[in-house]
């Protein structure tokens, strides 16, 4: 888990989302598919010989308007058929992604913890599960609508990433919750990782409509081991985080 380093207002005005926009599909060397999406002026120019191997100059005439409609038949099979596996790939990775905010989601914190926990028990290697939480997240809805608070889990997450490894994985929990799976890490490290990252996020300041809001953000955290169980982490962690809530004078809701 790498050092924290600076404090303050963060601008996320100049930042890319991950999801969203639309489609950004390769044609690739298909030219139905460019005539499709209006890559190319004119229907494009079918050879059967890229299709079917077979070259019509060596085939009876009457039997070439058949084999030629076969052939164009052929080819868009085949484009539907890569249009088809790309839209998979697209929507494979959008599963795995908040739709507001283009964040990695729950599905892809149970995915990675899948992997971790299933590595075998004697290799003695753990990492870390921490939960920040947007406290004031009723708050920021009241005040600055939905998009506020979509712009205040951006600006939590974009944080967060930039003060951790590239491998760690940091995805919603809930409406107004970050998760931080950080895998190998060692205790008192971790420990004191996740304290200088809540005290960054905690009083931050959000830029808004020419004004600005802040953060208030409490963590919890608790170990990764292979052969744990998932519901176990998040139990735990969720636990942690409410007494520390609570110390605070604050409520999980």
């Amino acid at each position: 888990m790498a050092g924290v380093k600076g404090t303050g207002s963060v601008d996320p005005s100049h930042w890319r989302k991950g999801a969203g926009g639309g489609r950004h599909f390769r044609h690739g060397k298909n030219p139905l598919l460019a005539y499709e999406e209006g890559g190319v002026p004119h229907p494009p120019v079918i050879d059967p010989v890229d299709v079917l191997g077979i070259d019509l100059v060596h085939i009876h005439p009457s039997a070439r308007d058949a084999l030629e409609r076969a052939v164009a038949e052929i080819a868009v099979l085949r484009g539907d058929l890569e249009k088809g596996r790309r839209r998979q790939e697209w929507l494979e990775t959008r599963i795995f992604q908040d739709p507001w905010t283009g964040i990695d989601n729950m599905r892809a914190l149970h995915r990675a913890m899948e992997h971790i926990l299933s590595l075998p028990p004697e290799s003695h290697v753990g990492g870390i599960f921490a939960l920040f939480w947007l406290e004031n997240h009723d708050w920021i809805h009241e005040n600055y609508g939905l998009d506020g608070l979509h712009l205040a889990m951006e600006t939590m997450a974009q944080s967060v990433s930039d003060l951790v490894q590239e491998t760690d994985v940091v995805t919603t929990v809930g409406g107004a919750g970050l998760g931080l799976l950080s895998f190998p890490a060692r205790e008192p490290e971790a420990s004191r990782a996740i304290a200088a990252i809540e005290a960054r996020l905690d009083g931050m300041d959000v830029p808004r409509g020419g004004s600005h809001f802040p953060l208030r953000v409490c963590s919890g955290m608790h170990p990764v081991f292979p052969g744990d169980e998932p519901e176990t982490i998040l139990r735990e962690t969720d636990s942690g985080l409410r007494v520390r809530m609570a110390l605070r004078g604050t409520k999980k809701a």
